[in-house]
């Protein structure tokens, strides 16, 4: 046995050269959401709880603590060696759609962005902010910017790099949530252009407003498990939007997801409340995953499955 062990050693680099793995995860401030995908399939989702202290803000405060689950985890679970893909919390990152004056990319939008930074009420100052701008399909002369203190960046990254972790990549998850809504919008475009987008969990929910596609709102409501509360928050959302937005013709679309995902009964009853079309979803309902995870098993919690969708999109490609 003994000696089977030593080889298995030997050839686990060797393999995981050969077939690297990816992992996906979704950081927040109360859980982390890891993924697995084999040929589509969903072969590991899990969601692990964190202690109050570890993370606040989207910012991690004990990055030892932090490096120590994260490691941990990925090796109790055959996942050692692998590379990891992840979205920051919503917190973290601050996202504006801006739509260039000249009709045209300029030459260099990080100094313009530098130069524009109290217009887009970004909330640090410049220096202490990392600036990314993604150019929008089909729109030219519109860049998607997230911005991310540069102290909460590096903290993120030194937590993988103590985990012993090889990280690809860290997007907003706001960018994520909308990369896995777009197939879904062009086919069914909404009449108004606004996407209400809920993530519903037993700590709090959290509500992207999407118009055509892009986010341009972003607030913390009630928890799931207070439904009075949560109603209220919505409608109060839905009033200030409106005075923002006075002629849109129809109602927004409420789309639910989330670890706390109601029911379809639920569902309706919450978009007849409203007076908005409201949908769920489930990442396996719509069959955009497989679960891939074996019978017996826990079983998957499929609505915290849509920012993970819009992190794993890159690599499926077009």
């Amino acid at each position: 046995m003994s000696l089977l062990s030593g080889v298995e050693d030997q050839l686990r680099p060797l393999r995981s050269f050969l077939f690297p793995q990816r992992v996906y995860l979704q950081l927040e401030d109360q859980a982390i959401t890891a993924m697995a995908l084999q040929a589509g399939r969903v072969t590991w989702l899990e969601r692990v709880p964190l202690p109050l202290s570890l993370c606040k803000a989207g910012e991690p405060r004990r990055l030892d603590a932090l490096a120590d689950l994260i490691g941990d985890l990925l090796v109790e679970r055959g996942f050692s060696g692998a590379s990891v893909a992840a979205t920051l919390p919503s917190e973290a990152a601050q996202v504006r759609l801006v739509r260039w004056s000249s009709g045209r990319l300029p030459a260099d939008p990080e100094l313009l962005l530098a130069r524009y930074q109290r217009t887009l009420r970004l909330p640090a100052l410049w220096h202490d902010l990392d600036l990314f701008h993604r150019d929008l399909p089909g729109d030219p002369a519109a860049s998607l910017v997230a911005a991310v203190p540069t102290a909460l960046l590096e903290s993120w990254i030194s937590v993988f790099s103590l985990a012993a972790v090889r990280l690809e990549r860290l997007e907003s998850v706001q960018l994520c949530l909308c990369r896995a809504l777009q197939p879904l919008l062009a086919e069914a475009p909404v009449e108004n252009g606004l996407t209400f987008v809920l993530q519903l969990e037993a700590w709090g929910s959290a509500l992207l407003v999407i118009e055509d596609g892009w986010p341009v709102f972003q607030r913390q409501l009630a928890s799931s498990q207070d439904p009075g509360a949560l109603m209220a928050d919505l409608r109060d959302c839905r009033d200030f939007l409106q005075q923002l937005w006075p002629d849109r013709p129809g109602p927004p679309l409420l789309l639910l997801h989330g670890a706390d995902l109601v029911t379809a009964d639920e569902t309706a009853a919450l978009g007849a409340a409203l007076g908005w079309p409201c949908q769920r979803l489930d990442a396996f309902e719509r069959g955009w995953l497989r679960n891939g995870i074996p019978a017996g098993e826990d079983p998957p919690v499929a609505g915290a499955l849509l920012a993970l969708w819009g992190l794993a999109m890159v690599e499926k490609g077009p």
